[in-house]
């Protein structure tokens, strides 16, 4: 199966760049014929700005259908790693859960979204509601997605305003609308005082720390969102890496076993029955 989900991504790649080309090779003809015109490409379909897109997407693709746990000895992904939880993350849930689970996220990642509509909810009540899961939301904007910086600093500003959860999934849903005007209307809906958030939003206060999630994930070998470590929880988690947007069922399964080796998992099952 998983074969022929590349031959298929591999078949994209050739149509998507097949399709740059020719877009680029047509723009370069009327450009020769309306060297004058400033509105050329704007009745020619796609511009060859949004072909590249199109194309580093389906390389995203194909670089999250390679990096399968189960197939770690031909891709040399790593499984397990140790790493800090930075001081300034925003965390769901008990603080003493056993487990921890962390997710570095992009909000113009299609597979975040995925995630979020998919699987979340159904973690939120099974494992994060009731103790037995801290969860932590890390940033990993993606170079290629030209708001998900952006998006990110605004989640991070609904929070000053006690709105972050609630603001990271209005920018997960509509992941097609993160411009400035999009950020300003989701942040009137949620309440926000628009005034301090447009000011936090222009001081661009978060965006070294935003950053720095980034590089952690460089030096951790995360390139790729979403990705999650789930660890027993501890100062410093040394846990397992899950890439991609796995089912539910796959995660249940993952937390069942891990909770099996925490021995808080009994104290946390107690106290909720």
């Amino acid at each position: 199966m998983k074969s022929q989900q590349l031959g298929v991504i591999a078949a994209l790649l050739i149509f998507a760049g097949s399709a740059s080309f020719a877009i680029q090779s047509n723009s370069e003809t009327k450009a020769i014929k309306h060297r004058n015109s400033t509105q050329q490409s704007e009745h020619d379909g796609i511009t060859r700005q949004q072909a590249d897109v199109i194309i580093e997407e389906l390389r995203q693709i194909h670089r999250l259908l390679e990096s399968d746990p189960q197939e770690t000895e031909t891709t040399g992904k790593p499984t397990k790693l140790q790493m800090k939880i930075p001081p300034d993350s925003f965390a769901m849930g008990r603080e003493d859960a056993p487990l921890t689970l962390v997710e570095f996220m992009d909000y113009q990642c299609l597979f975040c979204r995925r995630f979020h509509e998919e699987v979340f909810s159904e973690l939120k009540k099974q494992y994060i509601d009731t103790g037995k899961i801290r969860f932590i939301s890390l940033d990993l904007p993606l170079g290629f997605h030209a708001n998900a910086l952006l998006a990110a600093e605004a989640a991070r500003c609904a929070g000053d305003q006690g709105k972050y959860w609630e603001m990271r999934e209005d920018l997960l849903l509509h992941a097609d609308k993160l411009d400035a005007d999009g950020l300003r209307k989701y942040a009137e809906a949620r309440g926000l005082k628009v005034d301090v958030f447009r000011a936090c939003m222009e001081s661009e206060k978060y965006k070294s720390a935003i950053q720095n999630q980034a590089r952690q994930a460089s030096s951790l070998s995360i390139e790729g969102t979403p990705t999650f470590v789930l660890a027993r929880t501890a100062k410093e988690l040394t846990g397992e890496i899950i890439f991609g947007a796995r089912p539910y069922s796959f995660f249940d399964s993952k937390i069942k076993e891990t909770l099996e080796l925490s021995p808080a998992a009994s104290n946390v099952e107690g106290q909720h029955e």
